[in-house]
This record gives structure tokens, sequence and C-alpha cells, in this order.
């Protein structure tokens, strides 16, 4: 009988031995899984943990995508994409191509599925790896419609051997990540990054994807320290060699580093502060169509566009001078962020007062103060027009935006837009004014507000371009 007992004991502890060192190579398989497949190359420099290259996360979810015809633009023309097409292709009528296309047409943001799947190991096992957010999951509407989304990736990555297949490309994606020529010049930016913003990041990845926009996404993957691990999801803009060329130039590659890095400072404070942001939701009226269009539909989102799009204009400033700055602010103004001048003046208020704001978290807070207030005026006007009519007369057109308006102002600047006078004072509901007193010779500009006793925002004041009907601020000379 002992001699039995001690045989079941043996066994017993060989077999607890078995399992424990089963679930320690199991870990150990999962870990090696996640440093090997996550990125083709790594970048590694003193200060910071930099990763670039390919996620095969993040190119099953494209190629699902493509197959299920929800891409938002057309992939480039390349022998990668070819070999894509004609690999998969047999699998797109599978059910699992059908529950990621109603995944994500069904998400509150484009960006939800790129941001959830990074919560989770590569494939096939796609393990969760990090807390998913609540904002996050509510984004995605809920946990079963998550765990319906990962369940196909998991079906689609195992029934058509996605890893192998990727595998196979892994000199195309050497190639392609060399191309870009990040490792040189990513470090200097991110040093203005965290120096602007106040704040460090536990990593910086950028991830190459062919199969996504010209452009990108930046979601972030929060640690247990509070720090996070930060991404730009970027496509290609053009291919040079059967080569997809990520970045075509210097401002380009500033561009993409600060827009989708951005996202990761700004965005959490916003879902911070919800109550706050929600607070001055009126400014998202005037301008919610124009946001629907480039999929900003939120006012949230669209709050983390505006000061993200403020922030990189600074930057601008900072690299390549006042005129390019300029000229990007108009460009923006014309996509619809109407408030970029005014939030332009706050960024500089920011960056005189570092010892007041130590960190964009503490002037965030002073943003929502400021963006509150303006919530009590009355709506900005927008479609703002500007023509010659006529018998020395500029006709100028603007859409009424508001319901709380005690009337309208006009106001001119001659040859130079530094100075405003007031030049009328208009009945509410107003949508038109000509101006008759001019001189020939002479540069006019203009804006136009809507007011009450709290206050106005003026229309951004910006030069006539080439056609007439310019919607926002003029400049002309009659």
């Amino acid at each position: 009988m002992k001699t039995i007992q001690h045989q079941q004991e043996g066994t017993v502890r060989s077999n607890k031995l078995i399992r424990r060192f089963s679930c320690l190579f199991i870990a150990w398989l999962l870990f090696v899984q996640i440093l090997s497949f996550s990125f083709i190359t790594q970048t590694f420099s003193a200060e910071r943990d930099i990763h670039i290259g390919v996620d095969y996360r993040i190119e099953l979810l494209t190629i699902m995508q493509y197959l299920g015809g929800v891409n938002l633009t057309k992939p480039l023309n390349c022998g990668y994409v070819d070999e894509v097409i004609q690999y998969f292709a047999p699998y797109k009528d599978q059910d699992s191509i059908k529950s990621v296309r109603t995944f994500v047409t069904s998400v509150k943001s484009i960006d939800t599925p790129v941001g959830a799947i990074l919560h989770f190991s590569q494939p096939p096992e796609f393990m969760q790896i990090a807390p998913i957010p609540s904002d996050l999951l509510d984004r995605c509407r809920g946990q079963e419609r998550l765990d319906t989304f990962m369940k196909a990736l998991r079906t689609f990555a195992s029934t058509t051997k996605f890893t192998t297949f990727m595998n196979s490309q892994q000199a195309f994606f050497k190639k392609m990540k060399d191309e870009t020529k990040l490792e040189s010049v990513l470090p200097p930016y991110l040093e203005q990054l965290e120096s602007y913003y106040g704040m460090k990041q536990h990593s910086y990845n950028i991830i190459l994807a062919p199969f996504i926009h010209c452009g990108g996404f930046g979601p972030s993957v929060i640690l247990e320290d509070g720090s996070r691990d930060i991404y730009s999801v970027i496509g290609p803009c053009s291919v040079i060699n059967n080569i997809p060329t990520f970045l075509y130039d210097k401002k380009g590659i500033e561009d993409i580093i600060f827009h989708e890095f951005s996202h990761s400072f700004v965005n959490p404070l916003t879902d911070q502060n919800s109550k706050k942001v929600n607070e001055c939701k009126k400014l998202f009226r005037p301008i919610s169509s124009e946001m629907a269009d480039m999929q900003y539909g939120e006012w949230e989102i669209c709050l983390n566009e505006h000061l993200i799009r403020t922030f990189t204009t600074r930057m601008l400033a900072f690299n390549h001078g006042d005129n390019v700055s300029k000229d990007q602010e108009e460009v923006e103004i014309k996509m619809g962020f109407v408030y970029l001048p005014l939030l332009l003046e706050q960024y500089k208020t920011y960056e005189n007062n570092r010892s007041t704001y130590k960190t964009y978290k503490e002037f965030y807070l002073y943003l929502l103060g400021y963006l509150k207030e303006l919530s009590t005026f009355p709506s900005i006007p927008t479609g703002f027009k500007i023509s010659l009519v006529g018998g020395g007369t500029i006709g100028l057109e603007w859409k009424d935006n508001a319901n709380d308006e005690k009337g309208y102002k006009v106001y001119r600047a001659i040859n130079s837009p530094d100075s405003f006078t007031l030049i009328a004072e208009l009945p509410k509901n107003t949508e038109s004014f000509d101006d008759k007193e001019l001189e020939t010779g002479k540069m006019y500009w203009y804006k136009v507000s809507a007011y009450n006793d709290n206050g106005e925002i003026c229309t951004p004041t910006l030069t006539l371009p080439e056609e007439p009907s310019f919607p926002y601020a003029s400049s002309v000379n009659p």
C-alpha cells in the first residue's frame, strides 16, 4: 500500500510539474509570438522604445475589411496587394468576413476596430493582453459584439493559414520598412511631441498598413502604470518601384507622426472629462454636416480633431515658419475646422505659460472652460462668401446658425488683416450685407459674427483664393 501511495503521490507531483511547465511553456510561446510577429523590425533608442514595421493583426483586419467591401479607399496597386487578393479571394464568402463587415460598419467611429484589435495578441490565437477601456467597449457597442468580431478574426486566420502567408512576405515587409527611412528622423520629432505635451509614453509604434488609406489612425493601449503603448497606423500615399511609399516628404513625415501620435495624448483627456466636454456640445451644431462627411460625426471626435490639428499647425510654425503654418491653417478651415484660429491663440497662451501649465493635461482643463464660455455665445456663421456685385460694391453672404443672437456684426480691415473695424450691426437672422464704402486700389478683409450679451464668435479671416466662392472669409481688391 505504501508503495502504491508513494507511486500515486509521485504521479500527482509529476502531473503538477508537467502542468506547471506546460503553463509556463505556453506563456513563453505567447510572449515569443508577441515579440516575433508584432513588428517585423524594431528600433530601440537609449531614451525611447520605438517600433517600426508591419503588424499581422492590422494586416488581417484590413485584408478582411477589403474582402468584405468596407475599405475606406481602394488599396494601391503593387505586387503584394495582388498576391493577397489572389491568395485570400477564395475565402471572401466565409461567414467570418460577413461578421467583420457587420462589426466594422456598426461601430461608433472608424478607428474603433484598429483600437480594439491591438488589445489582443497576434493571430491566430488573439488572446486578450490588455483590459478593454470602457469607452472603447462602448464604441464597439458592447462586449458581445466585440467577442463575435474577435471570433471571426480567429476563424479566418486559422482556416486560411494566415500567419504562414504573412511569413512568406518577410522580404517585402523589410524592404517596405527600409524605404520609410524613419529611424533617423523619428527620435527628434518624438522629443518635440513629449516636450509640448509634457508627457512621455511607454512605447512608440509605427505600423505600416498597405491596405488602408494615405493617412491613418492613432490608437493606444493603456498599461497598468498608466503609461501607454501608442500607435500610428499609416497607409501608403504612392507606389514606387512596386514598393508602397508611406511618407512622401519631410512635412508629410511630421504630419503623420504629430497627428496620429497626438491622439494618444489628447483622446484620453476627452474621455476622462466627457461630462465637461459635452457642456460645450453646442459648438458642434454649425459644423456637424462637414464633420460627419469626414467620419467625425460626434462632438468628442470633432473636438479631438480640432485640438490635434491646432497642435500640428503650431508645430509647422516652429519647424517651417509662420507662412507654412498659415497655409495649413487655411486648408483646415476650408475643411470645416472653423474654431482653429481661436484655438491657435489659446495654444500660444499655453506655450507662453508653461510654469502655470506644466503639462497639456492641466491646460486641457483650462481649454474646456474656454470652450464652455464660447458655447454661451451665438453659433458661429458658416458658409461665408464674398463677391463683387458691381458698382464698386462687395457683397457678403453667410449661413445663420444661431437662434439666440441679438444680431450680426460685420468687420472690415483695410490693406492689412491685423486691424479690423466694426462697419455694420445688423438685425438677427440676417444672412447678407453689401459694402459700398470702398476705394479703388485698396485691399479689404472681412469677418462676420452673431452676437448676444455674452459675446460673439467671428468667422475666420482669410485671403480670397482664386475662386470667388470661397466659403469662409475673404479679401478683395475692388
